[in-house]
């Protein structure tokens, strides 16, 4: 038995390739076999290990993802865990939910709750969505040559050997920078191209309502925050004008542009701060904005994005987690707090809540009817590209036919302009001397 040494620990699993079957099932004796030489297998653990055989592999895998299967159970007796990796023949009938052929399966058994190889059975389902990897594993002429080959995906995978280039750094200032854009631009004009196609006109006007809406929404927040000297025409502006500069000039094509909630609440802590301490609150911004562009561009001249490589994707899950969250406990928050206020009429509370409800349905209901049986299917993936889009204008429209319901509207000025009477320049210098450096520290946040 070949053992798996990665950076994740060490795995040492039977390895049946390409036996006379074409079933998991099928495969019991075959195990049964393998497991009796396991180090610390003893008669009465091995009957027990061959009962969790029978009962697991007759009624199927737990998991299946791209051709992987999973067996995962725990015993009663004292024993070492045992686990397997099994590839099945090509012509095996077995089939993932999306209809996928199963190739390779896992059996992993122990006395404890979740098997201490869990982890690596998990990741070589990962793997297998990647063709390099899934054709080297399917090609593997031994059990020690399928071992290695995952071993070395899982090493390429943290980044220990063969980074790829986007990753390495260049070894002089702004060279990953220069890299981006060199990549990027063989692709510049085509993304307009590619812009004109009808699918993409879905996509836009779904982004349109996802970055109006949080503009619009934390720019009535920031007015509440501020004292009303940031506002929605103060976000909406921006988040156009930096979003038109990064799809034109960006070496990358995913930024979060605009006000996010993690945003929000920093600007609110940072005008306490000013008033607690007396000094102008957009010139102390505008200074931390400074600072923060400055520590932006060392990172980048530094190439510091490679070490991404070293980060889960649990890095990145955890932060959407966050902001899906905030997102939603605003929305609730914002239906919420009509009930409670005595200002507020219960019809408008009403509506605002079957508003509300409306536009998740008919978007929610829109996206799947894709799947369903009903009209053509350019028919269907019209209403479902367009989902989003509809339910808000269709919500927009019961609303404005309901006139006499009086609906909350957005503190705007009657011109474009500051949501305040104030330039829309701000000079930093009118700050005190001490708010230049002491900035920093909110800017280091940031």
């Amino acid at each position: 038995m070949a053992t798996i040494k990665t950076s994740k620990g060490e795995c040492t699993p039977v390895v049946l390739l390409d036996l006379p079957f074409v079933e998991l099932h099928d495969a019991i004796e075959s195990l049964a076999d393998a497991f009796r030489a396991v180090e610390g297998v003893d008669d009465a653990y091995h009957a027990e290990i061959v009962t969790a055989l029978h009962r697991e592999l007759e009624q199927g895998p737990d998991v299946m993802e791209s051709r992987v299967a999973v067996v995962h159970d725990k015993l009663e007796a004292d024993g070492p865990p045992v686990g397997a990796l099994i590839r099945l023949r090509a012509d095996s009938p077995a089939k993932a939910p999306d209809g996928t052929p199963i190739r390779f399966g896992w059996v992993l058994l122990s006395n404890e709750k979740t098997h201490p190889n869990l982890s690596f059975a998990a990741e070589f389902a990962k793997l297998m969505h990647e063709p390099t990897f899934a054709e080297a594993a399917l090609a593997a002429p031994t059990g020690g040559a399928l071992i290695r080959v995952y071993e070395e995906a899982l090493s390429r995978k943290v980044g220990l050997i063969d980074t790829p280039p986007g990753l390495r750094y260049s070894g002089r200032p702004f060279g990953g920078m220069a890299q981006d854009l060199r990549r990027r631009l063989p692709w510049w004009l085509d993304d307009f191209r590619v812009g004109l196609d009808f699918k993409v006109v879905g996509s836009t006007l779904f982004m349109y309502f996802a970055c109006l809406a949080p503009a619009v929404a934390f720019g009535g927040l920031l007015h509440a925050l501020t004292g009303g000297q940031i506002g929605a025409i103060e976000t909406i502006l921006a988040s156009a004008v930096s979003g038109l500069i990064w799809a034109l000039f960006a070496g990358q094509p995913l930024a979060i542009v605009g006000a996010t909630g993690p945003n929000i609440v920093f600007t609110g802590i940072l005008y306490g701060l000013c008033v607690a301490y007396d000094v102008p609150f957009l010139e102390t911004a505008a200074w931390v904005g400074l600072w923060s562009m400055l520590f932006m561009w060392i990172l980048a001249a530094t190439d510091a994005s490679v070490l991404i490589r070293y980060f889960s994707r649990f890095t990145d899950e955890i932060f959407s987690a966050l902001i899906s969250v905030i997102f939603i406990v605003q929305a609730l928050d914002d239906i919420g707090a009509g009930f409670g206020d005595a200002d507020v009429a219960d019809d408008t509370s009403l509506l605002t809540l079957v508003l509300a409800l409306g536009t998740f349905t008919v978007a929610f209901a829109l996206s799947r009817f894709k799947r369903s049986p009903y009209l053509r299917g350019r028919v269907r993936e019209f209403l479902s590209d367009f989902g989003p889009a509809i339910a808000i204008l269709a919500m927009s429209a019961v609303a404005l036919y309901l006139p006499s319901v009086e609906l909350p509207a957005l503190a705007v000025p009657d011109t474009f302009g500051p949501s305040v009477e104030r330039s829309w320049f701000v000079n930093p210098l009118n700050a005190p001397r001490w708010v230049w450096m002491a900035s920093a520290i909110p800017a280091l946040l940031l």
